[in-house]
């Protein structure tokens, strides 16, 4: 049995070597971890006023409420309203008021004189507003236009 100076030191070497080494793949390990468990908390989170997201995104890309719907090529045009479609009684239809919690008043920048509420509508409450680019559909043109969502949370 050869006990060398040599032979001792290099198994010293090597074992502090697997030591560190070890340390720093358990590291990474937990780190792989982290970043995994981390994406999957943020894919999951569902955002905070989702149920009236939908609910506006009906307004905006449903044929059954407002938006144009080309009755030829059977095409519909998310964003693009029809001004003939901008009515009450259209917007009744398109939202059931006895359902929902929420209440609407729909405006818009171009069209002063249509002003679309739910039966609901409160005009001494509080609401929170967000403006959409459109275009309108009217007599066979387009035009650009802002719509302007006010929304009252009923409880």
């Amino acid at each position: 049995m050869i006990n060398s100076k040599k032979a001792q030191s290099e198994s010293g070497e090597k074992s502090l070597f697997y030591i560190v080494a070890g340390i720093f793949i358990i590291g990474l390990f937990f780190l792989f971890a982290y970043i995994i468990t981390y994406d999957i908390n943020v894919e999951s989170m569902i955002p905070k006023n989702l149920e009236r997201e939908i609910l506006i995104a009906r307004f905006l890309v449903s044929p059954d409420c407002f938006v144009y719907k080309d009755e030829e090529l059977l095409r519909v045009y998310p964003y693009v309203f029809d001004k003939e479609k901008l009515t009450n009684e259209r917007l009744e239809e398109c939202y059931d008021v006895k359902q929902e919690g929420y209440a609407f008043r729909l405006s818009f920048d171009n069209l002063k004189e249509i002003v679309l509420k739910t039966k609901n509508w409160n005009d001494f409450r509080g609401s929170e507003r967000e403006v959409f680019n459109i275009k309108i559909f009217d007599n066979g043109k387009f035009y650009d236009a802002k719509l302007f969502v006010e929304i009252q949370k009923n409880e």
